[in-house]
């Protein structure tokens, strides 16, 4: 009965469909379906699998893992091309957001965050949010013995590889002034997270002004200025209408640079949002100033309001940011 309940095997591991959502136990759901002898696969598992000269391939294809997309530029995955699974014993990542593997053949999907990868992105673990689908599990469901724990494996031991690099947006900027609170301009833009908004001010506004960085907005806030008058004078708007929002509302974000980069992982550019003290559900935060008032992201998309640093009519250049530890520690993990 219990084998009647895996969807394709492959050694000792085993797919299962299940319904649950991201907060839901998979570690008691591969024992109720199929065991004490079983229990939820770690990616590490996968890695030593491979380690130990396992075939990708073979594991691959035996366990019917479908490749997650049409194209590697879509932003949503195929339904059901996802594999849940835990890394280094623990189901989530950050809140919510499950551990899965997905099939990439060496191309990592437009948006998914990588947290590690086999065989040059063949393979990629990554973490969301869904109810129901796939899981992997792992052991002998013929057995009453459980399986012995997975290892776990320091996130400096973890093997990465490089960020590949992408095609810029080379469109001409059209920058529009919107409204400046003392050194500190609101402008909307057109560019997609691949436009260089460092030159676009440079060249489209002038010498006296640069893109503004997250550690300037800290900077304000710890020479003394005021968070609250800088939201309402800048009219920045609550990002969502309920935190459990998985969706922004359109053109509430801001993008800046952060320790003078544009991007965090890949092309997902920084940006920040209003939260008032309660982050929206799926938002990865990088920082955050006045307990998540404002909170610093990273995404993709086009167009939207930027925020500048300087003197408009200046003829000197602004020095530049300062450098600064993020107070939210973020573990790229992969990627």
């Amino acid at each position: 009965m219990r084998k009647q309940r895996i969807a394709a095997s492959f050694k000792q591991f085993h797919v299962i469909t299940h319904d649950l959502d991201e907060t839901g136990d998979l570690k008691t759901e591969c024992k109720r379906q199929l065991g004490e002898g079983v229990r939820l696969a770690d990616w590490n598992d996968i890695v030593e699998y491979i380690e130990e000269g396992g075939s990708l391939e073979d594991f691959i294809k035996s366990l019917k893992i479908p490749l997650e997309y049409v194209n590697p530029a879509d932003m949503d995955p195929i339904p059901n091309t996802s594999y849940r699974i835990s890394m280094n014993g623990e189901l989530h990542w950050r809140g919510d957001r499950h551990y899965f593997f997905a099939r990439h053949d060496h191309k990592l999907r437009g948006d998914f965050l990588a947290h590690s990868n086999l065989d040059n992105y063949r393979l990629s673990l990554g973490s969301w949010f869904g109810e129901g689908g796939y899981a992997l599990c792992i052991g002998n469901p013929d057995s009453t013995e459980p399986p012995p724990e997975p290892r776990v494996i320091a996130q400096e031991d973890i093997e990465t590889t490089p960020t590949p690099e992408f095609e810029p947006d080379t469109r001409e900027p059209e920058l529009t002034h919107v409204v400046s609170y003392k050194n500190f301009h609101v402008f909307t833009h057109n560019l997609s997270e691949r436009g260089d908004l460092k030159t676009a001010f440079k060249e489209k506004v002038g010498i006296g002004v640069r893109l503004a960085d997250w550690t300037d907005i800290v900077v304000f806030i710890e020479s003394g200025g005021s968070l609250d008058t800088f939201i309402n004078a800048l009219e920045i708007p609550l990002e969502y209408v309920n935190p459990e929002d998985m969706d922004a509302i359109p053109n509430t974000s801001y993008r800046v640079s952060f320790n003078r980069e544009l991007h965090w992982h890949g092309d997902r550019h920084y940006f920040f949002a209003r939260h008032d003290h309660q982050k929206r559900a799926d938002f990865l935060p990088h920082d955050e100033i006045g307990d998540f008032h404002l909170t610093l992201g990273s995404w993709i998309g086009e167009g939207g309001y930027v925020l500048c640093f300087g003197d408009l009519k200046g003829r000197v250049a602004p020095p530049e940011p300062e450098l600064r530890e993020p107070v939210i520690e973020v573990i790229e993990g992969g990627g």
